[in-house]
């Protein structure tokens, strides 16, 4: 019968690295040795992107969107955070796809892998699991927003804030195009959504006649989103103005917001990975 070594007299065996292993399985799935944990930032908990935040912004929509000018907050305010929430289910969707798909990966070692170097191989297989992961999702977002660009397609976004010329030129047998949504904003800069550079057609939103910090808006939800910071957020003064003191939003409290979205999201909204592994 063959013995079972102890761990101590496994460990003796880092006196022979050439000893290879009589085991007739070399490999075994990381699920059986490896578990990941993951721990998130606030952002896709919080009230940011809550049924409640979002509804109470379309009824600012609703009662705005003929006085407000197409940067003003409550023209874009319920766009910006829904696509925001749709974000944050993407990703984390993709994490627990793509976990599933590691962990169904096998280790493979014909040779005795003693702990030193079993730890530093599972470390730097994790850490470009992670680093690839951030990877795809952001080079998949940024390739479907240049597949809109260079289509010159018009989001809904923006057609909600203009009439299409065709409004104007009843008696035309012919179809006209839209001729560009122009931006100006409070900042005074200005852009025109016409050409393939849309995506860089960005500037600051505005709530009443006043710049709100670090939030954009532009031709494209997305790419404005991903530019943006949600410092203002944590500001009660600007979020009891904007909600009329209702309390549907609490502050946010922690400082990675005055971080860009895009930056966030290349952290896949994650503070830390915890590798937690069985030798």
């Amino acid at each position: 019968m063959r013995k079972i070594l102890s761990f101590e007299e496994y460990s003796t065996l880092s006196l022979y690295p050439t000893l290879k292993s009589s085991c007739s399985k070399i490999g075994i799935k990381y699920r059986e040795f490896l578990e990941i944990k993951i721990v998130y930032n606030e952002l896709c908990g919080s009230d940011l992107v809550a049924d409640e935040w979002i509804n109470y912004l379309f009824i600012l929509y609703e009662q705005s969107w003929d006085v407000s000018s197409i940067t003003d907050f409550r023209r874009i305010g319920a766009l910006q955070f829904q696509t925001l929430r749709s974000i944050c289910s993407l990703v984390q969707n993709t994490i627990n796809d793509a976990l599933e798909t590691f962990y169904l990966t096998e280790f493979v070692q014909s040779k005795l892998v003693f702990q030193y170097s079993f730890q530093l191989q599972i470390n730097t297989l994790t850490t470009e699991f992670i680093r690839l992961l951030s990877k795809t999702i952001l080079r998949k977002l940024h390739f479907i927003q240049n597949i809109t660009a260079q289509s010159l397609f018009m989001t809904g976004a923006s057609v909600i804030s203009v009439r299409p010329v065709l409004a104007y030129q009843p008696f035309l047998e012919y179809s006209t195009p839209f001729p560009g949504i122009n931006y100006t904003f409070t900042d005074g800069s200005t852009c025109i959504c016409s050409s393939s550079t849309s995506t860089d057609c960005l500037g600051p939103t505005s709530f009443q006649n006043e710049i709100i910090p670090g939030f954009q808006t532009g031709c494209y939800t997305v790419s404005a989103l991903l530019q943006s910071t949600l410092e203002a957020f944590l500001n009660q003064t600007f979020i009891d103005i904007l909600t009329n003191s209702s309390h549907i939003f609490r502050q946010l409290n922690s400082s990675i917001f005055s971080s860009t979205i895009e930056t966030l999201l290349s952290q896949l909204f994650i503070l830390q990975w915890l590798n937690q592994t069985s030798y």
